[in-house]
């Protein structure tokens, strides 16, 4: 059995339950401007080689398509079964490698990519050919002798064995699927159908042996979804073992996703109903010997993601918790993200226009953000706060040359209430948040964002984006 954990009372869960920003990004993704476009990508792509230092690199690649809309899904994806779209995807991803691959050798810069994640949509949607073309084309800039992790979202509901033993050999060493629920009336009400078996079939000891780490994405909060369903589907994770898994809540914005109206309000649980289903998957994956990481993630000790935390190596970003020394990011594909030093780009959504200004020779960007000194400092503070739990005023000023307490003067004082609430301590040196404060993070962080103190309020990244 592992530690009882301490949950806070629904009192302050109620109190609390205000629509913010999650801060895996500052300034969050809603706040990015649409002025960045082909130029200044490529000044800091420039500041990167610049730089002089060959900095570790996560490259990831968006896939754009699904064969099947499931409900509750905020991800940018089209729905489609033609693999003529696929193979024109493919088309135009060789032509954006070039162009990247272009302005590193102009430059005699060699970018030293370490992880690799194919994500989207369902990447796993590929044929063999296709992903064979499509790892062609990341030769041409990735040296996969030094890829310390390779991984691919799959869906279980179109992948069989075979695939998987493809995947290992192609490279890929982590598997990420898809599983939300096990619960058949919850698979109904989000139009993915998916029983156990389809998860077993990839997942027996053979294949098992191929992989270093499979990850399981679960959701609490969906349709027609009981805390006594829920924990027997929390039963069945548990003896399938995934080396880790991100249990989230669902965000429901119908207003912005408009497939989410195919579920019904009436049909999701209450907001209590779903904590309690939170605080039952915690406690029994902490029974379990799985080691909470963060917000919403869990590992198994000797998982990269539990040891790069011990490490001090750990990072979070709109991918999730990255194990390593990777924060730069180089994201291609439709929506991909890109952090690059103190820059944030995003590709354009469009279809059309992404192909357009390839045709052009352009970077598709459709929005980005410099952040100043003073944002780096922010954003680097809330990383450790949804790291570590922690944040050593120490460091923060040999890193910056602040003092601590001055600087966050303000911020520090707007820490009064949630001190008051038992959810964060301040000391001398550092400030720690309390084990029923690991469920407030991005309150705790909420106190450091200037951008919003100033009124630049929380906005949803598809507010901001024409679709």
């Amino acid at each position: 059995m592992g530690e009882k954990v301490k949950f806070p009372s629904m009192e302050l869960i109620k109190k609390y339950d205000k629509r913010g920003s999650f801060y895996t990004d500052y300034p969050a993704l809603g706040l990015w401007e649409q002025g960045f476009s082909d130029k200044q990508y490529r000044e800091a792509l420039n500041e990167l080689v610049e730089s002089g230092e060959n900095l570790p690199i996560f490259f990831y690649l968006h896939f754009p398509y699904c064969p099947k809309q499931c409900f509750y899904c905020m991800c940018f994806s089209e729905i489609t079964a033609s693999h003529e779209k696929i193979n024109e995807f493919l088309d135009n991803l060789g032509k954006e490698i070039d162009m990247l691959k272009d302005f590193f050798y102009k430059k005699g810069y060699k970018p030293l990519f370490k992880k690799v994640h194919l994500g989207g949509g369902s990447p796993s949607m590929m044929n063999e050919e296709e992903f064979k073309i499509m790892q062609n084309h990341l030769k041409k800039i990735i040296d996969f002798d030094k890829v310390e992790e390779y991984a691919i979202e799959v869906d279980p509901r179109h992948t069989s064995p075979e695939k998987m033993i493809f995947y290992h050999k192609m490279g890929i060493d982590r598997i990420s699927l898809g599983v939300q629920e096990f619960d058949l009336e919850v698979q109904k009400a989000i139009n993915r159908v998916q029983p156990v078996e389809t998860i077993e079939k990839i997942m027996t000891p053979e294949i098992r042996k191929y992989f270093k780490s499979f990850n399981f994405d679960i959701i609490y909060g969906l349709p027609r979804q009981t805390r006594e369903s829920f924990r027997k589907t929390m039963e069945n994770v548990i003896r399938l073992s995934p080396d880790r898994l991100g249990v989230c809540i669902l965000g429901w914005r119908p207003d912005i996703f408009k497939h989410q109206k195919l579920i019904y309000q009436e049909e999701l649980p209450s907001l209590e109903e779903s904590n309690l289903m939170n605080f039952d998957a915690v406690q029994m994956l902490t029974d379990a010997g799985y080691e909470r990481i963060g917000i919403d993630h869990f590992a198994k000790p000797t998982e990269n993601l539990a040891v790069t935390k011990k490490q001090g190596k750990l990072h979070r970003s709109a991918m999730g918790y990255n194990p390593g020394d990777y924060i730069e990011m180089v994201g291609l594909g439709h929506s991909g993200m890109n952090r690059i030093l103190n820059y944030y780009f995003q590709r354009e959504y469009s279809l059309e226009k992404y192909y357009a200004a390839l045709n052009e020779g352009k970077f598709p960007i459709f929005r980005g953000y410099k952040l100043s000194k003073d944002q780096e400092i922010r954003r680097d503070i809330m990383e450790k706060i949804i790291c570590y739990d922690k944040v050593d005023f120490k460091e923060i000023e040999e890193k910056y040359g602040v003092n601590f307490k001055e600087y966050f003067k303000i911020d520090l004082g707007a820490l009064k209430e949630l001190i008051e609430d038992g959810i964060v301590k301040v000391y001398e040196n550092h400030l720690e948040i309390t084990p029923i404060g690991t469920f407030f993070h991005r309150h705790v962080c909420a106190a450091f964002d200037e951008l919003l103190r100033r009124g630049s309020g929380y906005k949803h990244a598809r507010d901001t984006a024409d679709l």
